[in-house]
């Protein structure tokens, strides 16, 4: 413990004990935070993606770290400040010393932090925050502490270790220092002002130079990782009053009128159902929606027996909000918390359980793990016969494995695709309804070893989205055995087979600097990686093909829709009634909606509709727009939020907290926990 207690040789004998104990008090607090500071600096260097180079360039590059920094420097004198105060006033040697061990853990917790940050940032582009860990399972996930031990190395540790070491070694060291020279004597109240006013200068400079730059990589992750435990549910937008109808999202129940009856003599076309969901599949890297690589030929085979949807969206970019939206036709819950993780018990109807009740028999399987996020327990509330994930397919072993945690393990999409058709053969006169999910296109993407040569991907991206589309060939080819073998089994023409994406993929389309091979030069470049932490098209557009020679000839739909909307379209094909929860429409029939929403609340709290062309995102932390012209500008180049009139932005704001407000209550009621009024 290091001493609070005015030195002996202080400034001189007669000093009043008040003054020698502030003087006491100020000299601790700067001896730990000037070393906290000045090691944030090539964490900071770190974390802007400048490394160790920007010291070869002090000038420029330098400058910039410099300028970056202000954010850390704003927070080391907000903690200065917050025990500052408590070490000048109380007179209590004990309760001084409790403050200031206080105040040393967390500068240390400080430091901890902000090195973990320098790892972070480059990989989910922005600092840690609790919407992020709850997403990436790191609080209550099965595998936490595998994936934390997944990100530690001895050079991690080491570097931990030593700066902990130098942030102790410093604040002894400088302790008797700034007593003597800089608290104690005539010139003190020069130095503070002139501390001071180059601080004011220093905070307006970095602001005027940094005006622009990538913010998350600027945050504190002190300061972020505190704001993230407000909670998203805490913005404005889930209590503000609204006179907004809710014709876009209300459930069968509570619509106009039910489906137009068909006629009983006309017997539907097909009985079977397969649903071929292909993991972080985005529609723009499909050579039917203008994709550049030949990556899906038997897909793109079976044009001429199918129907291809323009213009579908998931309605948020994660795997297990998508999950209860394509089986239940529900819209998500707009926070960052999953229901199947929340309430697996909800009381939601799935389009398995429709199924099963008409005779049916079922099937959920998928190449990753379902253990992530509660899916399992999720999926074993609604009457899947078969529920298998890669634990129990094939030889129940991990053909690919992550280095960054058991929950991206799995199997070969193809080996999946053999555990569906070995269950279809099982009992082929009975009609069959099933969901295969693929794993191979999810991050970090794991192409078959041996297989054909990798895509040289040119662009954003570069390597990472070559290895991605490679994967996704191989996906392709897998899902081509599954239709041979349905063909086989003299089953294609009674089966629809849905292929569709949970929700896309980016690769730094929307970066700040353009181009990068790596997660770490895409994310410190502020570009747009992954999926989990933005809504533009790349995370969120999905390919929709429909697959049945009795019923499609190669047609095209431009019609908006979503993963809500396929529940209905297969039951409408199959001519089964909806049930009265869900909240999406069949696309084989004119949709009377104006708007489809979706959300992406783990990095702020994103919020956004698509209107015709038009395309609004908001985020309500910040209560910034976002606009797009789909139409003319699909790549989402020009925000046109600064034309947006007072009307249309008051509209846009009411609209999406119409949605919002109407969605919570919806899930509280599921969840049996509405509120009496």
């Amino acid at each position: 413990m290091v001493s609070v207690a005015a030195p002996k040789n202080q400034s001189g004998p007669a000093e009043p004990q008040v003054l020698r104990r502030k003087l006491s008090a100020s000299a601790t607090i700067l001896s730990w935070l000037l070393p906290l500071l000045i090691l944030m600096v090539p964490i900071r260097a770190q974390v802007m993606g400048y490394g160790w180079y920007w010291l070869q360039s002090p000038l420029q590059q330098g400058g910039m770290v410099l300028a970056g920094t202000y954010l850390d420097l704003l927070y080391v004198l907000g903690l200065g400040a917050l025990f500052w105060i408590p070490l000048k006033c109380i007179p209590g040697t004990l309760i001084r010393r409790i403050v200031l061990t206080l105040f040393i853990v967390a500068t240390v917790f400080s430091l901890l932090l902000a090195l973990a940050n320098a790892s972070v940032v480059p990989m989910i582009g922005h600092p840690l925050t609790y919407p992020w860990l709850y997403y990436s399972g790191f609080l209550r996930s099965f595998d936490a502490q595998q994936a934390i031990a997944a990100g530690l190395s001895w050079d991690v540790i080491l570097g931990g270790c030593l700066s902990v070491a130098l942030l102790i070694l410093g604040a002894v060291g400088l302790q008797r220092l700034a007593r003597a020279y800089f608290l104690a004597g005539r010139w003190r109240r020069r130095i503070y002002i002139a501390a001071v006013l180059l601080l004011v200068g220093y905070v307006t400079l970095s602001v005027h130079v940094m005006r622009g730059f990538h913010y998350p990589t600027l945050q504190n992750p002190v300061v972020a990782m505190g704001a993230s435990m407000l909670g998203s549910s805490n913005v404005r937008l889930f209590s503000v009053p609204t006179s907004v109808g809710t014709a876009d999202f209300a459930t069968v129940s509570q619509r106009a009128g039910p489906l137009p009856a068909t006629s009983a003599a006309e017997a539907p076309k097909i009985k079977n159902v397969v649903i071929v969901v292909m993991e972080s599949v985005g529609a723009q890297y499909l050579p039917a929606y203008g994709g550049q690589y030949a990556v899906t030929p038997e897909l793109d085979s079976y044009r001429n027996r199918a129907k291809l949807y323009r213009n579908i969206y998931a309605h948020a970019p994660s795997t297990n909000k998508s999950i209860v939206s394509l089986l239940c036709s529900m819209y998500p819950w707009p926070t960052y918390r999953f229901l199947t993780q929340e309430a697996p018990d909800a009381a939601v109807v799935s389009i398995s359980d429709v199924l099963v009740a008409q005779g049916y028999r079922t099937a959920f399987l998928s190449a990753a793990d379902l253990r992530f996020g509660s899916a399992e327990q999720f999926l074993a509330h609604h009457r899947f016969d078969s529920l298998r994930d890669y634990r129990s397919i094939g030889d129940g072993k991990a053909a690919f494995a992550s280095t960054e945690g058991n929950h991206l393990n799995g199997v070969a999409d193809a080996t999946v695709v053999r555990s569906l058709v070995q269950w279809i053969e099982g009992e082929p006169g009975r009609p069959f309804f099933a969901v295969l999910w693929t794993n191979q296109t999810h991050y970090p993407y794991f192409p078959n070893p041996g297989g054909a040569s990798a895509i040289q991907a040119s662009g954003p991206g570069g390597e990472l989205l070559g290895r991605y589309l490679t994967a996704l060939r191989d996906s392709d080819h897998a899902i081509g055995n599954l239709l041979n073998d349905l063909q086989r089994m003299g089953v294609a023409d009674s089966t629809l087979v849905v292929v569709v994406g949970d929700h896309g993929e980016a690769f730094g389309q929307h970066g700040r600097f353009g181009h990068g091979n790596t997660v770490k030069e895409l994310r410190t470049m502020g570009g747009n990686f992954g999926h989990g932490s933005d809504l533009y098209e790349e995370n969120i557009h999905v390919p929709m093909i429909l697959i049945n020679s009795r019923l499609f000839r190669g047609e095209e739909d431009s019609t908006v829709g979503g993963l809500i909307d396929i529940a209905p379209t297969i039951l409408d094909l199959l001519q089964l009634p909806l049930p009265d929860g869900w909240q999406g429409r069949s696309l084989t029939r004119p949709v009377q909606r104006q708007r489809l929403y979706f959300t992406a609340p783990w990095s702020g709290a994103l919020f956004g509709y698509r209107d015709g062309d038009r395309k609004y995102l908001y985020d309500a932390i910040t209560d910034t727009y976002r606009v797009f012209d789909l139409g003319r500008d699909p790549s989402e180049a020009a925000n046109l939020a600064a034309d947006l009139s007072p009307e249309e932005r008051s509209s846009t704001y009411q609209h999406m907290a119409a949605w919002v407000q109407y969605q919570v209550r919806l899930v509280d009621s599921v969840m049996g926990r509405a509120q009496k009024k």
